[in-house]
């Protein structure tokens, strides 16, 4: 797969979401940032995040063995530990077959997805569901039961997974 004028790897084994969760967790670096990297140094994210790409000047070897240094790494382990509790939770790093191909133009395209229900309906056309994390109780059950009915017609329903009316519309069915 291409990005820019940088290639992505499609590794099966677990090493592409890990390599994507680690520099997702890194404090003070964006994705933006993560992609101009791999682009200028035609890299992978998992060269950027074991610290061994190529062509790395010293001045920037250091950079980013300091940014490397800053990774948080509880974000990393509660991204597996949300995986781990359902077979439906998916962690979709952007190198996968699956990463949906509009969002991956995306100069600052997330490095990593987190998917609840069908991972292959990820590209699907979808509607977004957003709303205050403090909703009402009345908001929570409306937004549940417009989710649902919407998720019956055949619409992929997505939000940021926040709490509130976010997390009331992925428990539509």
């Amino acid at each position: 797969m291409q990005q820019g004028s940088y290639s992505v790897s499609e590794n099966n084994d677990g090493s592409a979401t890990m390599a994507c969760l680690t520099l997702a967790s890194v404090a003070g670096v964006g994705a933006a940032q993560w992609h101009k990297l791999c682009s200028r140094f035609n890299t992978t994210f998992e060269a950027l995040a074991a610290g061994t790409a190529a062509d790395l000047d010293e001045g920037l070897a250091v950079k980013l063995t300091k940014a490397l240094s800053r990774q948080q790494h509880h974000r990393v382990e509660a991204s597996l530990n949300w995986a781990a509790l359902s077979p439906h939770h998916y962690l979709l790093p952007y190198t996968s077959e699956y990463y949906p191909p509009l969002m991956r133009q995306l100069p600052d395209a997330p490095l990593i997805l987190f998917v609840k229900g069908n991972v292959k309906r990820i590209a699907d056309v979808q509607l977004a569901i957003v709303g205050s994390r403090n909703a009402t109780r009345a908001g929570i059950d409306t937004t549940r039961r417009f989710a649902t009915e919407l998720a019956q017609a055949g619409l992929t329903i997505t939000s940021g997974m926040a709490t509130g009316v976010d997390g009331a519309a992925h428990q539509g069915r």
